[in-house]
């Protein structure tokens, strides 16, 4: 029973690995080509929109305290704090409801901006709600205000809580779209490094030594890095996993392979074997597509399967 546990772990730390390599690489595209960046705005004029006169997601970005999360100008950010949305937001809307005049003094001959004087959060918040011109921003905000009884602590709590359950969909949305990316470049990836999952998987189930120090090395992962965001991917991290594995990775390994197996002629390059590399690289293409979050909690739950068995045996 704990061989079989171990091949599993084996098995999906491999699906890991590839789908972090697979994640690694688009998110080196995404980043350069701001896909993300431009998902969150394009969401964002979902959830806020824009009314008759008044486009609240241009102004939102326009906004200091947004415009300085992107290291540069020409690029929209990818994540908006949930904290410093609502404290845009709000500062909006109190700018909308803010009353200044700008006149020629005649002694001086100088223009003068003259703005009203601050009356307190809550005053100036429900004088800027008040002139919002009709839409849902305006209904919402509104909502939310009445239902925070005027605490401005419960107010913002209320537009962050709003924010975050909006950026699970966005975050989802974002997910879902990266599948077809993933098994595509799942794929080629697969065929320019040779990485055949069904080559992989065989050479794991009948060599039980490797499948047993793969989940050993799979083990110490899952206690290293207890959440998924604290794995730093660089070339170093998987060619080390590639040397210390020593799974049947590349081209030049495929040779070998070939070459042993022609000496046995336990092997005929006919269509069959192509045909098994083809599906080997399809399936390496499908593992990718899953992403690496899905192939993470799996790994932790074997893993924790794996030690509820050896205390029982204990």
């Amino acid at each position: 029973t704990m061989a079989i546990i171990e091949f599993i772990i084996a098995v999906v730390f491999i699906c890991l690995l590839i789908s972090l390599f697979v994640s690694w690489i688009i998110d080196i595209y995404a980043s350069r080509m701001n896909r993300k960046g431009r998902l969150l705005k394009k969401m964002l004029i979902k959830l806020i929109g824009q009314d008759d006169s008044i486009n609240w997601a241009a102004r939102l970005y326009r906004h200091p305290m947004i415009e300085s999360l992107s290291y540069k100008s020409s690029r929209l950010t990818s994540y908006i704090p949930s904290k410093v949305f609502s404290n845009v937001l709000a500062d909006l809307i109190i700018e909308e409801g803010r009353d200044y005049s700008i006149a020629q003094n005649k002694e001086t001959k100088k223009v003068e901006y003259k703005e009203d004087s601050p009356e307190g959060f809550i005053p100036d918040l429900k004088k800027g709600i008040q002139k919002m011109p009709e839409s849902d921003l305006k209904r919402t905000v509104k909502l939310f205000l009445e239902k925070s009884g005027d605490d401005p602590d419960k107010f913002f709590s209320g537009l962050e809580e709003w924010f975050n359950e909006y950026m699970v969909r966005v975050n989802h949305t974002y997910k879902r779209l990266l599948r077809l990316p993933l098994w595509i470049v799942g794929i080629i990836v697969a065929v320019s490094f040779n990485i055949d999952a069904i080559r992989i998987t065989t050479t794991l189930w009948t060599d039980t030594q490797m499948s047993s120090n793969v989940a050993a090395v799979a083990t110490e992962f899952a206690e290293q890095y207890p959440n998924l965001d604290e794995v730093k991917l660089s070339k170093e991290f998987f060619k080390e996993y590639e040397k210390s594995l020593g799974l049947p990775i590349g081209w030049k390994c495929e040779k070998e392979y070939k070459n042993e197996l022609k000496q046995k002629e336990e092997l005929s390059f006919g269509w069959n074997y192509w045909l098994m590399k083809i599906l080997g690289f399809a399936l390496t293409g499908i593992i990718a597509s899953f992403g690496a979050p899905f192939w993470y909690d799996a790994l932790h739950k074997i893993v924790g399967l794996k030690k509820s068995i050896k205390i029982k045996k204990e």
